[in-house]
């Protein structure tokens, strides 16, 4: 079982992680690496499929490379740090975009 847990700070300044055993860091890795590899696009998606976190619940792990940065909202989940620039893009707004375009994209 590919096992991947994600742990972003709550706020300003805090920590982040990830953290899996070596199939789930192995099929993180081959996601970056593919959008990498093709990230001269404006956007790049990548999946990891079936990755899990220790109880056994899974879940999809969607890499995107993007050149816009500035448009990216922030993934703060402290009520005093939330995004609050309006306009800013969520990741599950543009996988969803593109995979409404060309869901051939969105490769493991």
């Amino acid at each position: 079982m590919k096992i991947i847990h994600l742990w972003v700070g709550a706020a300003f300044h805090e920590n982040g992680y990830i953290v899996g055993n070596k199939e789930g860091l192995e099929a993180l890795r081959r996601a970056i690496d593919y959008a990498l590899v093709n990230s001269d696009c404006d956007v790049s998606i990548s999946k990891t499929f079936g990755v899990s976190t220790s109880d056994g619940e899974g879940y999809d792990i969607h890499i995107i490379s993007t050149k816009n940065t500035d448009e990216i909202a922030l993934p703060y989940t402290a009520s005093f740090a939330t995004e609050r620039r309006m306009g800013c893009k969520y990741p599950w707004h543009t996988v969803a975009r593109i995979k409404a375009q060309k869901p051939e994209d969105l490769v493991a």
